[in-house]
């Protein structure tokens, strides 16, 4: 435990009251928890993530809706909130985590392959996301699940090809509850987490193994819900996807609400956020012009995330930055240094510029 004086009951229990406080205020849209984030960097000191839609002098904000710097003894670090998108994305055999997969034939969402589980009758079962294997159906007490393919449905000469299995449970829903557990708080309310994630049973005539591309053997799972430590290195992660291969980065912070917007209609509660490690991620350069007046407000807009901004002429930017993932990755399991799955990652952050 790494917070300081503070024990780890009587943190989260001044955590769970600084978040309910901050909640209250008009501006934020997002109380989480993580590492402090100074000029792009994470430190190694635990704070409260207060995210807004967007930032401002303080001289600009109301009294009543400053973010303290700190409260209930705990650091606050406020940050602009990203916005979320699904990340839905060759044939391998036995199935392995981090392969490319696809659930029907008229399937938009292909993703990836996070791992293969055992279920507590020892069942060998493909793990990804509910937007990746799709939903199932019941008639009467028989489960009519997705087809699921790898890498993708192929038809040849009539016959259906590539088929490994079907899903036989999913669970795309918020807010789902986790068993009674008080660190959590008092309130059911505390406990809602949100769900992506689907199993599918693997077909008699296919092979599979624990084993994660360009990774190696999966040793268990550990709950970051608890997670306390103040060393850097402990949140360090990584992941094998369809799309964008092997990365790693940092978690930076590990209970994130999501208020719902266009992209995703309901609200997402107690989500993981990771940022690609500078070398480890998967570069992405873009260059966009703007209205002249304009260019200052947009290079301060996006000061304090990880973009190099260079200003090409006076109406155009070019940004590079390093994704963690990126379409087609959706499914992918996220491993902590031990390969231990500590996540399973469904979509991806984006700047929107105001």
């Amino acid at each position: 435990m790494e917070t300081g004086t503070i024990d780890n009951r009587e943190f989260f229990l001044r955590y769970s009251k600084a978040k309910k406080e901050l909640n209250k205020n008009p501006d934020v849209l997002s109380v989480g928890l993580g590492l402090k984030q100074v000029k792009k960097s994470l430190i190694n000191q635990l704070s409260i993530k207060v995210y807004v839609g967007i930032k401002m002098k303080q001289s600009d904000v109301p009294q009543a809706n400053l973010i303290p710097a700190e409260i209930y003894g705990i650091k606050t670090d406020v940050l602009v909130l990203e916005k979320t998108e699904l990340v839905s994305g060759d044939g391998t055999r036995p199935l392995i985590g981090g392969i490319k997969i696809a659930a029907h034939e008229f399937s938009v969402n292909e993703g990836t392959l996070g791992c293969i589980a055992k279920r507590k009758t020892g069942e060998k079962v493909m793990l990804s996301n509910e937007h990746v294997f799709g939903a199932i159906q019941f008639e009467g007490d028989k489960i009519n699940g997705s087809k699921v393919y790898q890498p993708k449905y192929s038809k040849t000469l009539t016959f259906t090809c590539n088929e490994v299995g079907a899903t036989i449970n999913a669970l795309r829903e918020n807010p789902v509850y986790r068993e009674d557990d008080s660190r959590l708080g008092e309130s059911l309310e505390e406990h809602r987490i949100y769900i992506d994630c689907a199993i599918a049973k693997i077909n008699s005539d296919i092979g599979a193994s624990n084993h994660i591309k360009n990774i190696g053997a999966v040793d268990g799972s550990d709950d970051m819900i608890f997670f306390t430590s103040a060393n850097p290195n402990d949140w360090h992660v990584k992941k094998m996807g369809a799309q964008t291969g092997y990365t790693e980065g940092i978690i930076t912070d590990i209970d994130k609400d999501l208020p719902a917007d266009s992209q995703n209609p309901m609200e997402q509660f107690r989500t993981i956020s990771i940022q690609a490690i500078p070398g480890k991620g998967v570069k992405q350069i873009k260059t966009l012009r703007f209205k002249e007046e304009d260019i200052d407000s947009v290079i301060n807009a996006v000061a304090g995330f990880p973009v190099s901004v260079t200003k090409l002429t006076n109406d155009t930017l070019r940004f590079e930055t390093e994704r963690f993932c990126d379409n087609g990755d959706s499914g992918s399991v996220i491993l902590n240094a031990q390969n231990r799955v500590v996540a399973l990652l469904y979509g991806r952050g984006f700047l929107i510029i105001q």
